[in-house]
């Protein structure tokens, strides 16, 4: 039996298989939204789309290395990339950068980049040149054309200067270019080499040519009738499915890292407290902010966006206007004497309306993740800092001890923790409540949910007010009984629970930690509160599942759930989605979701 035509493997032709078969248009998700998109599409062999290629220089401005490469134009992406094996081989420096899951067709997950690198695309036909912040891959996509292209046919003017003169022949994508610069590429003339033919379009490299290609392939290619999916199994699946299982797995202890002992020194060192009590903490850094590039530019774009969805939304408008005004009246921000600090970071924000709230039904969420134009992220810069508090399976199984219990939560919890003046341009966001105005620039003064380091530094503080109880007693409940900013305690007397209650929110008011939203099983405790709350208690790891419910005046948990809808096609894939939104962290339901988890 002879090698394969397609890879000169030891199989035959018609059993070839190859990561070709599918490509992908690659994009990131500009965060909290994280998450963007990867385009990908499968086909029937006997239709085929050209993409738009062309050969450019790679240059490294530091040691002045180039490279030819061949590059795939993709204007269905939102960043550009570039392959692991060329930033090595130009020694292109990266800076690290949290996680950021590519997204694909069908909202899964295809790849997780941890990097980026900074490096200078240049033309081989015009003096077109541009820096680019490009993410890192090990793979792009397969070899472009997916098999050899018979020219001949589509008499292409022998006068143009193509971007990729050997567009017909399979070669490696080494550079992919996203529409962050793709259309400012383009030039405005367009050829057209017939119906059902490519286009050419004139761009800065030379005319690129893309489109149908059904009748032009090498007669020594072989096709047969077969279909490939790509990524079978969705990593996002498989991440909730792992956490499924996890869920009822005991609590492990962990093992503090260097960096949550760096970290936890760095708090002890710079901490203060204000006049009022207030904690004053200095962000956690583990780079200098010089490394961060542009970060502006992004921000005004995404800002601008925002606007347009305003204009379509005037409620939306109204509440995102009444929330920075609320923001700004309690002293949370405040206008920056300059429009543009030396160092400085933008935060890109947006909205996320939450209906099940029973106080905020619209929250701004702030993006500490987007790259500048250096590839770093004040995330990037951002030591996370341990987990100090107990688990919530810990902290349930405590509460169900007891006959009565006192739940609660800290009003604007992270808000309450001031920022050293010094690292609030790490924090700046834009803003004006009317287009005619000009756009300001705000700094966000106290700790800023959407920074890497915001939920250590609010619960190291928590912590740190028990830390200073003088009450034994009182000390443990702050410490160990609260999640996130839920107090979940309790005892088998009421009078001790009115005692628990007076000086829990004692000692969190003397560091400006308002406690509210107080609910109990106990009938007496509140009789002259007004503050009570008889409604249930909802606690939730995540936005994805429906929480965990507990029913103060039957002292009973509950567990929401949403049945599909009667029209809907029951699959697998539905009954293993809809498991996976039960929050059971007790494991109390595994009688009865255990089947579904068999399923898998």
């Amino acid at each position: 039996m002879g090698s394969c035509r397609q890879c000169q493997q030891k199989h035959n032709t018609l059993l070839h298989s190859s990561n070709d078969d599918v490509t992908a248009n690659l994009s990131t998700d500009e965060q909290v939204e994280p998450n963007e998109s990867v385009a990908a599409f499968s086909r029937q062999m006997s239709k085929h789309v050209l993409l738009s290629t062309a050969l450019i220089e790679v240059f490294n401005p530091i040691n002045k290395q180039v490279e030819k490469v061949r590059a795939l134009l993709d204007c269905g992406s939102q960043s550009s990339f570039i392959t692991k094996s060329l930033q090595r081989r130009m020694s292109l420096r990266t800076c690290p950068m949290q996680a950021l899951n590519v997204i694909g067709i069908g909202n899964n997950s295809s790849n997780t980049v941890y990097e980026s690198c900074l490096t200078q695309i240049k033309s081989l036909n015009s003096n077109y040149s541009v820096t680019l912040s490009c993410l890192v891959l090990n793979e792009l996509t397969g070899r472009l054309p997916k098999t050899p292209v018979d020219i001949q046919a589509l008499k292409i003017p022998n006068s143009l200067t193509l971007a990729d003169p050997e567009f017909y022949k399979p070669a490696p994508i080494e550079v992919l270019i996203g529409a962050d610069i793709f259309w400012d590429i383009l030039n405005s003339e367009q050829l057209s080499l017939g119906p059902n033919n490519p286009k050419l379009q004139n761009s800065k490299f030379g005319w690129i040519i893309a489109g149908p290609i059904n009748n032009y392939f090498s007669k020594e290619t072989i096709h047969c009738n077969h279909s490939r999916i790509a990524n079978p199994t969705s990593n996002e699946i498989h991440k909730m499915l792992t956490k499924f299982w996890e869920l009822e797995e005991l609590p492990q202890k962990t093992v503090r890292s260097q960096n949550d002992i760096a970290c936890e020194k760095y708090f002890l060192n710079t901490t203060t407290r204000l006049e009022s009590g207030r904690f004053c903490v200095k962000l956690p850094l583990k780079d200098s902010p010089d490394c961060l590039g542009d970060s502006y530019s992004q921000a005004k774009k995404r800002f601008l966006n925002l606007e347009q969805r305003f204009r379509r939304n005037k409620e939306l408008e109204s509440k995102y206007v009444e929330f920075i005004r609320e923001y700004a009246d309690m002293g949370h921000l405040s206008e920056s004497p300059t429009l543009i600090p030396n160092p400085s970071y933008f935060l890109c924000h947006h909205a996320v309306i939450k209906e099940n709230s029973e106080s905020t039904k619209l929250r701004v969420v702030f993006d500490g993740s987007a790259p500048t134009t250096s590839g770093s992220s004040v995330n990037g810069i951002l030591m996370v800092g341990p987990n100090i508090q107990d688990s919530l399976f810990s902290i349930l199984v405590r509460a169900r001890q007891h006959k009565f219990i006192l739940t609660g939560d800290i009003a604007k919890m992270y808000r309450q923790v001031q920022i050293e003046s010094s690292d609030q341009n790490l924090q700046l966001i834009l803003w004006r409540e009317d287009e005619s105005q000009p756009i300001k620039t705000l700094r966000l003064s106290t700790v800023t949910y959407g920074t890497a380091s915001a939920s250590y530094l609010s619960t190291r503080c928590l912590w740190q007010v028990g830390q200073e109880c003088g009450d034994e007693i009182i000390k443990n409940i702050i410490q160990h009984d609260f999640y996130v900013d839920d107090l979940i305690t309790g005892c088998d007397d009421e009078d001790q629970l009115k005692y628990i209650q007076n000086s829990v929110s004692n000692a969190l008011n003397s560091a400006c930690f308002p406690l509210r939203k107080y609910k109990t099983n106990s009938k007496n405790l509140f009789q002259n509160l007004h503050e009570i709350n008889t409604e249930h208690l909802t606690i939730s790891e995540s936005s994805s599942t429906l929480g965990l419910c507990w029913d103060p005046s039957k002292d009973a948990f509950s567990f929401p759930i949403e049945i599909p809808l009667l029209s809907d096609k029951i699959t697998k894939r539905l009954i293993l989605s809809s498991s996976f939104r039960i929050f059971d962290p007790l494991g109390l339901l595994s009688p009865c979701i255990i089947q579904p988890k068999i399923l898998h």
